[in-house]
């Protein structure tokens, strides 16, 4: 390869070497300000953490840094990996240096507690945060190894309600073991009512209240709703 050419690769190199500790270099390329909203569960802190955590997926642009500019032109919804966290976008303003994060994180819908420990998941039965042992009848309460679907949160949520709703107060759920398909509400005078997990039937609040009316209410032991179109107590 004659010289000329190797010269001009040197100078290409040399060129680009200086673009970049320039870039890299220069504080005005440095983001100076990330500004966390609507955050509660999680500290800004781990919300800026997790944005520089991104930057490792882009290589080439993260030799010059989590906080160069260049990594953040373009605005728009990104990926945290934060359990607390549904969603979170990003506003860049390069020319003031400014990362505005608007955090969405995920609505409480119960406890959940296996043998060993409990935590909180959301709508969509998703857990993100451990929690201290549950009882009482404030929040839904589902004991269980289980993962839960948002279909089941939908129905436990639905069932407590409607209990609720009618002076019925709940001591607690249980899922039973998966291969059973089914899951059990304890409620507070001892009686249990067992329903499987796919279903509750439609007119569950109208059946409820026929059976407290009934005069051996107080007396039953258990009501079975596992069978379609059926109900079985004792």
């Amino acid at each position: 390869m004659p010289l000329r050419v190797y010269l001009i690769i040197l100078a290409v190199i040399v060129v680009l070497g200086g673009v970049v500790y320039g870039l890299d270099a220069i504080p005005w390329f440095r983001v100076t300000d990330v500004a966390v909203t609507g955050n509660t569960l999680v500290s800004a802190s781990d919300v800026r953490q997790a944005l520089t955590a991104l930057t490792a997926k882009k290589p080439v642009l993260a030799l010059l840094g989590g906080d160069h500019v260049f990594l953040w032109l373009r605005s728009g919804e990104v990926a945290l990996n934060i359990p607390a966290v549904r969603s979170a976008s990003v506003q860049s303003h390069p020319f003031e240096r400014r990362i505005d994060v608007v955090v969405r994180e995920r609505t409480f819908a119960g406890i959940q507690c296996t043998e060993t420990e409990c935590a909180a998941f959301d709508e969509e039965g998703i857990v993100y945060a451990r929690a201290p042992e549950a009882v009482g009848q404030l929040f839904l309460v589902v004991r269980g190894e289980e993962e839960l679907s948002s279909k089941e949160v939908a129905r436990f949520s639905e069932v407590r309600n409607t209990l609720a709703a009618r002076g019925v107060a709940v001591s607690e759920m249980r899922m039973r073991a998966a291969e059973l398909n089914e899951w059990e509400v304890v409620l507070t005078d001892g009686k249990t009512l067992y329903f499987d997990r796919s279903f509750i039937p439609d007119d569950f609040g109208a059946i409820m209240e026929a059976l407290i009316a009934r005069e051996d209410f107080a007396k039953m032991h258990s009501v079975d709703f596992r069978v379609p179109n059926k109900i079985y107590f004792r």
